[in-house]
């Protein structure tokens, strides 16, 4: 196949088509539609931003008691 502009295609001459499975069809000059919810996709990067920091946090301060408590059995 070769492009003939704006996304169409057009068979080569002395091109052969082949149709291996019979369950889709093929549509020149549309687009295909996302299958991801940006909005979904968005706030999950939130929860994860947040429970990142929340985790080093946590890390922060278990850092800091253990150096306390390394100091008092000094």
């Amino acid at each position: 196949m070769e492009a003939s502009g704006n996304g169409q295609f057009q068979l080569i001459e002395g091109g052969q088509a082949q149709l291996v499975n019979e369950g889709f069809t093929v549509r020149q000059g549309s687009l295909e539609q996302s299958n991801v919810n940006i909005a979904q996709s968005m706030t999950d990067l939130m929860v994860t931003q947040r429970a990142y920091s929340l985790n080093t946090r946590v890390l922060q301060s278990t850092d800091e008691l253990l150096s306390i408590t390394n100091r008092m059995t000094d």
